[in-house]
Protein backbone atom coordinates (compact mmCIF):
# COMPACT_ATOMS: atom_id res chain seq x y z
CA UNK A 1 0.00 0.00 0.00
CA UNK A 2 1.49 3.17 -0.40
CA UNK A 3 1.19 6.08 1.64
CA UNK A 4 -2.03 8.18 -0.01
CA UNK A 5 -3.77 4.87 0.67
CA UNK A 6 -2.59 4.04 4.27
CA UNK A 7 -3.25 8.07 4.64
CA UNK A 8 -6.93 7.55 3.16
CA UNK A 9 -7.58 4.70 5.61
CA UNK A 10 -6.75 6.61 8.15
CA UNK A 11 -8.84 9.28 7.41
CA UNK A 12 -12.25 6.86 6.89
CA UNK A 13 -11.27 5.41 10.60
CA UNK A 14 -10.91 9.06 12.27
CA UNK A 15 -14.62 9.96 10.65
CA UNK A 16 -15.77 6.61 11.08
CA UNK A 17 -14.67 7.41 14.93
CA UNK A 18 -15.79 10.54 15.35
CA UNK A 19 -19.22 9.98 13.63
CA UNK A 20 -19.69 7.02 16.92
CA UNK A 21 -18.50 9.52 19.13
CA UNK A 22 -21.17 12.21 18.26
CA UNK A 23 -23.77 8.98 18.44
CA UNK A 24 -22.59 8.43 22.28
CA UNK A 25 -22.71 12.09 22.84
CA UNK A 26 -26.43 12.47 21.87
CA UNK A 27 -26.82 8.69 23.67
CA UNK A 28 -25.35 10.52 26.46
CA UNK A 29 -27.34 13.61 26.66
CA UNK A 30 -30.75 12.13 26.05
CA UNK A 31 -29.84 9.53 28.84
CA UNK A 32 -29.06 13.26 31.37
CA UNK A 33 -31.80 14.60 29.99
CA UNK A 34 -33.92 11.63 31.14
CA UNK A 35 -32.32 11.63 34.27
CA UNK A 36 -32.31 15.24 35.01
CA UNK A 37 -36.23 15.16 34.58
CA UNK A 38 -37.01 11.94 36.93
CA UNK A 39 -34.98 13.68 39.48
CA UNK A 40 -37.26 16.57 39.39
CA UNK A 41 -40.31 14.55 39.07
CA UNK A 42 -39.03 12.93 42.54
CA UNK A 43 -38.20 15.82 44.13
CA UNK A 44 -41.79 16.82 43.30
CA UNK A 45 -43.52 14.02 44.02
CA UNK A 46 -41.02 13.93 48.18
CA UNK A 47 -42.12 18.14 48.15
CA UNK A 48 -46.10 16.88 47.28
CA UNK A 49 -45.92 13.81 49.88
CA UNK A 50 -44.49 15.98 52.61
CA UNK A 51 -47.33 19.45 51.95
CA UNK A 52 -49.63 16.08 52.04
CA UNK A 53 -48.43 14.96 55.39
CA UNK A 54 -48.17 18.57 56.88
CA UNK A 55 -51.48 18.83 55.20
CA UNK A 56 -53.02 16.49 57.33
CA UNK A 57 -52.02 17.64 60.27
CA UNK A 58 -52.84 21.20 60.51
CA UNK A 59 -55.69 22.87 61.59
CA UNK A 60 -57.92 25.11 59.06
CA UNK A 61 -56.33 28.24 60.64
CA UNK A 62 -53.01 26.56 60.93
CA UNK A 63 -53.39 26.15 57.22
CA UNK A 64 -54.46 29.20 56.39
CA UNK A 65 -50.97 30.92 58.54
CA UNK A 66 -48.88 28.15 56.45
CA UNK A 67 -50.61 29.30 53.19
CA UNK A 68 -47.74 31.39 52.13
CA UNK A 69 -45.17 28.58 52.89
CA UNK A 70 -47.21 26.14 51.11
CA UNK A 71 -47.87 28.15 48.00
CA UNK A 72 -43.91 28.27 48.09
CA UNK A 73 -44.15 24.50 47.49
CA UNK A 74 -46.46 24.45 45.16
CA UNK A 75 -44.72 27.08 42.80
CA UNK A 76 -41.76 24.58 43.27
CA UNK A 77 -43.71 21.76 41.95
CA UNK A 78 -45.09 23.61 39.10
CA UNK A 79 -41.89 24.81 38.04
CA UNK A 80 -40.31 21.27 38.50
CA UNK A 81 -43.56 19.36 36.72
CA UNK A 82 -43.72 22.00 34.28
CA UNK A 83 -47.41 23.61 33.56
CA UNK A 84 -48.26 21.35 30.79
CA UNK A 85 -48.26 18.37 33.01
CA UNK A 86 -49.68 20.44 36.21
CA UNK A 87 -52.85 21.18 33.41
CA UNK A 88 -53.71 17.40 33.36
CA UNK A 89 -54.50 17.72 37.14
CA UNK A 90 -57.26 20.24 38.04
CA UNK A 91 -57.33 18.87 41.41
CA UNK A 92 -53.95 20.26 42.44
CA UNK A 93 -54.53 23.61 40.13
CA UNK A 94 -57.96 23.82 42.50
CA UNK A 95 -56.01 23.75 45.72
CA UNK A 96 -52.86 25.69 44.41
CA UNK A 97 -55.26 28.71 43.78
CA UNK A 98 -57.15 27.96 46.67
CA UNK A 99 -53.70 28.49 48.84
CA UNK A 100 -52.47 31.36 46.25
CA UNK A 101 -55.42 33.34 47.53
CA UNK A 102 -55.50 32.22 51.65
CA UNK A 103 -52.19 33.22 51.45
CA UNK A 104 -52.73 36.40 49.71
CA UNK A 105 -55.26 37.56 52.48
CA UNK A 106 -52.60 36.89 54.79
CA UNK A 107 -49.81 38.76 53.43
CA UNK A 108 -52.51 41.75 52.95
CA UNK A 109 -53.61 41.16 57.11
CA UNK A 110 -49.69 40.99 57.69
CA UNK A 111 -48.64 43.88 56.27
CA UNK A 112 -51.79 45.81 57.79
CA UNK A 113 -51.03 45.00 60.62
CA UNK A 114 -47.24 46.17 60.26
CA UNK A 115 -48.26 49.57 58.68
CA UNK A 116 -50.50 49.73 61.86
CA UNK A 117 -48.13 49.38 64.39
CA UNK A 118 -45.36 51.44 62.38
CA UNK A 119 -48.15 54.42 62.23
CA UNK A 120 -48.83 53.42 66.36
CA UNK A 121 -45.04 53.50 66.90
CA UNK A 122 -44.64 57.09 64.59
CA UNK A 123 -47.35 58.84 66.76
CA UNK A 124 -45.78 57.87 70.09
CA UNK A 125 -42.23 59.16 69.34
CA UNK A 126 -43.83 61.95 67.04
CA UNK A 127 -42.91 65.66 68.96
CA UNK A 128 -45.60 66.89 70.65
CA UNK A 129 -47.01 70.36 68.48
CA UNK A 130 -46.44 73.64 70.19
CA UNK A 131 -49.62 75.15 71.99
CA UNK A 132 -50.06 77.67 69.62
CA UNK A 133 -50.86 80.73 71.52
CA UNK A 134 -53.32 83.23 70.00
CA UNK A 135 -53.95 86.98 70.64
CA UNK A 136 -57.64 87.45 71.02
CA UNK A 137 -58.87 89.53 68.02
CA UNK A 138 -59.77 92.87 68.03
CA UNK A 139 -63.61 93.39 68.75
CA UNK A 140 -64.13 95.94 66.03
CA UNK A 141 -62.70 94.39 62.86
CA UNK A 142 -61.99 90.89 64.31
CA UNK A 143 -58.77 90.61 62.12
CA UNK A 144 -55.99 91.83 63.92
CA UNK A 145 -54.75 91.31 67.46
CA UNK A 146 -55.91 93.30 70.14
CA UNK A 147 -53.41 95.91 71.60
CA UNK A 148 -55.13 98.84 73.44
CA UNK A 149 -58.09 97.72 75.47
CA UNK A 150 -59.75 95.20 73.04
CA UNK A 151 -58.94 97.32 69.83
CA UNK A 152 -56.03 96.28 67.53
CA UNK A 153 -53.57 99.36 66.50
CA UNK A 154 -55.67 100.93 63.53
CA UNK A 155 -58.92 100.81 65.12
CA UNK A 156 -57.59 102.44 68.19
CA UNK A 157 -56.05 104.89 66.23
CA UNK A 158 -59.62 105.27 64.27
CA UNK A 159 -61.47 105.72 66.97
CA UNK A 160 -59.29 107.90 69.51
CA UNK A 161 -58.46 105.68 72.16
CA UNK A 162 -55.19 106.06 70.50
CA UNK A 163 -54.09 109.45 70.28
CA UNK A 164 -50.44 109.69 69.49
CA UNK A 165 -47.95 108.07 67.66
CA UNK A 166 -46.58 104.59 67.38
CA UNK A 167 -46.15 102.97 70.55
Amino acid sequence: MTDKKKMRLVQVELAEARRKREEVDEEMQRLLFKINTIDKYEEALAIMNGLHNVGKKLTTEELVYASPVLTMYMNRIRSLVGDDKIASHPEFVALAKMLQAAANAVNQAESEYNRQERLTKRRKLAPVPPLEMEAPLCERCKKRPRKFDNLCGRCAEETGVRTHGKV
